[in-house]
C-alpha cells in the first residue's frame, strides 16, 4: 500500500462497511426465491464484468455503489436450501479469517510471477493447490484464534451484564 492509493482504499472500505450496516440496520434485505446458485452466478457477473480504459471509471463505480449493495440484499434474503446449508456456514466462518489473513500471500504471489514468469501449465497448478493451502490456514485462524477469542470476550460480556 502506499500514498497514491490509501485514499481511495479508504473511500472503498468506507462505503462498503456503511453500505453494509444501512442494508443490515435499515433491514434493507429483498425477500426473493433466488438461491445460493442464482446470487452466486449474479456475484460471479460482477466479477468478469469486461474491463474498459473508457468505461471502467463508469461501470466500476456503478458496479461498487448500486449493484454490489443489491447483492447483499438480495443474498441476505435469498431462500436457502438445505443442500446449500452447510457450505454456506462454513464460507461464512471462514470469511473474516479468510480476509484477514489472504493479503500477505498474494503478495508472495504475485512477487513470484514477476520473479520466475512461470508457463500456464505450471500455474493450473500452483493456483488450486495455494487456494487449498489458504483456506486450510484461514480454517486454522479460525479454530485457534477466532474462535477461542470470540468465546473469551462473550464470557466477559456475560460476566459482566
Amino acid at each position: 500500500m502506499g500514498g497514491d492509493n490509501i485514499s481511495a482504499g479508504a473511500i472503498r472500505v468506507f462505503y462498503s462497511f456503511s453500505a453494509g450496516m444501512l442494508i443490515y440496520r435499515l433491514n434493507w434485505i429483498i425477500k426473493s426465491r433466488l438461491g445460493f446458485t442464482a446470487v452466486g452466478l449474479l456475484t460471479l457477473a460482477a466479477l468478469v464484468f469486461p474491463f474498459s480504459n473508457k468505461w471502467n471509471y463508469v461501470t466500476e463505480s456503478v458496479i461498487v455503489i448500486l449493484y454490489l449493495p443489491l447483492l447483499v440484499a438480495l443474498g441476505a434474503g435469498a431462500t436457502l436450501r438445505p443442500a446449500f446449508a452447510k457450505i454456506c456456514k462454513i464460507s461464512g466462518e471462514l470469511s473474516y479469517p479468510l480476509y484477514m489473513v489472504h493479503y500477505p500471500f498474494i503478495w508472495i504471489f504475485f512477487s513470484y510471477l514477476a520473479m520466475y514468469k512461470p508457463p500456464m501449465s505450471q500455474m493450473a497448478v500452483i493456483i488450486p493447490i495455494s487456494v487449498v493451502l489458504l483456506i486450510a490456514f484461514a480454517w486454522i485462524i479460525l479454530k485457534f484464534v477466532d474462535e477461542p477469542i470470540r468465546r473469551y470476550f462473550k464470557r466477559r460480556m456475560e460476566q459482566g451484564s
